[in-house]
């Protein structure tokens, strides 16, 4: 009896376990991140224009060009909904400002 009891314990902590670890990595995030560190598709992105999706303090995400791109600005922070331009790319950072 007190077996059963620990091994059903021990099932229900472990789904817990999965299913805290499953949501705080990001799985139901609503904001799934499109840009890859190096990717040279980045480079295409200079100059276009976007809106942020998250607050910039001062890292965070902006749809630009059709995708959701990991941004910074330089050390500004933005609210979510800023229009902003893709002022710089380099390997592994996309930097923005705020536009009118």
């Amino acid at each position: 009896m007190l077996e059963t009891i620990i091994w059903t314990i021990s099932i229900i902590l472990f789904v817990l376990f999965v299913l805290f670890v499953w949501f705080f990595t990001g799985v139901l995030s609503s904001t799934k991140i499109d840009s890859q560190s190096g990717n040279p598709d980045l480079k295409l992105l200079k100059g276009k224009r976007g809106l942020t999706k998250t607050d910039l303090r001062p890292t965070g995400i902006a749809r630009i060009g059709g995708k959701n791109i990991r941004c910074t600005t330089d050390a500004t922070f933005l609210s979510k909904g800023t229009k902003v331009r893709v002022v710089e790319v380099s390997e592994n950072k996309v930097v923005v400002e705020e536009v009118e």
